[in-house]
């Protein structure tokens, strides 16, 4: 038989050591100073974003701070008078008596549908309206 060392491979001859070159510096300071750019960009976006958020704000405190006003139906203008009258509607006793005909005794219960809307009315003009329809 054959001694185990035969069966081996020849060894490997020693590396070479090179030093390594600095090859990533220059790629590093692009990478950083397109990171520097993209920061910039995005930081300008972000103030962007704000300050259109500010300036919304500021129209919707200066939207609820103006006085409410008649969307009267005057030709060809609407009316815009500020004098407007705030009351609620109260039990009906006219829907209470048709409901009452049609349906019986508890049809006296249409009588009191609605009756806690809110109505708006313009002093000038007589428009009638409910808020937010």
């Amino acid at each position: 038989m054959s001694e185990p060392s035969d069966l081996l491979p020849p060894p490997l001859p020693p590396l070479e050591t090179t030093p390594v070159k600095p090859t990533l510096g220059a790629a590093w300071s692009k990478f950083k100073s397109d990171m520097a750019v993209v920061k910039a960009d995005h930081q300008a976006k972000v103030a962007e974003h704000d300050a259109k958020l500010a300036e919304k704000e500021v129209s919707r405190q200066t939207e609820a701070d103006a006085p409410l006003r008649c969307p009267g139906k005057g030709w060809p203008r609407k009316c815009g008078s500020t004098q407007i009258h705030l009351s609620e509607k109260k039990f009906s006793a006219g829907k209470a008596v048709v409901g009452a005909l049609l349906v019986g005794g508890i049809g006296l219960i249409a009588g009191a549908h609605g009756r806690n809307d809110v109505v708006l009315t313009c002093l000038k003009c007589g428009h009638r309206w409910t808020p937010g329809k």
